[in-house]
């Protein structure tokens, strides 16, 4: 078996690296994706309802004393 001619070897470089870059790109739109994502305005949290407001909109069955 003999050893890969010098334009094979540059053909097999050449290839490996595009896939290597490929890789790399891929990964770094992921995670500009994911920035993004974060970035955007949540909506704003329903208004927490505390257990005075809630009694007082009960209607008030109990007689006056």
């Amino acid at each position: 078996m003999r050893p890969p001619s010098r334009l094979m070897l540059g053909i097999l470089i050449t290839a490996a690296t595009l896939i290597v870059c490929s890789l790399g790109v891929r990964a770094e739109l992921k995670i500009a994706q994911n920035s993004a994502a974060e970035r955007r305005p949540q909506p704003a949290p329903e208004p927490v309802r505390t257990i005075a407001v809630a009694q007082d909109e009960q209607p008030s069955n109990i007689p006056a004393r």
